[in-house]
């Protein structure tokens, strides 16, 4: 997933919605995947979703805090700070 957005990026692809939302899906699909092979055995499997999830929307919160911060400081900054 890494070298496809790193290509998409590079060679500036604009592809429809549909399709790029279906590669995020396969990416997201084998994503999940991995996740839910790395779970013990002894695990269980409602409170270690919840805890996916969990981690998930903290990190989701961390993005978009992160995000407005560096938004914020590019208004007053410029675009040097936002790049």
């Amino acid at each position: 997933s890494v070298l496809v957005l790193g290509a998409v990026v590079a060679l500036n692809v604009k592809a429809p919605l549909a399709a790029a939302l279906g590669v995020i899906g396969v990416f997201a699909i084998f994503h999940g995947h991995a996740h839910g092979a790395e779970m013990p055995e002894n695990a269980a499997g409602a409170a270690y979703a919840a805890g996916f999830m969990i981690a998930t929307a903290l990190l989701h919160l961390a993005g978009l805090a992160l995000g407005y911060v560096i938004g914020r400081a590019g208004e007053r900054q410029g675009v040097f700070v936002t790049r």
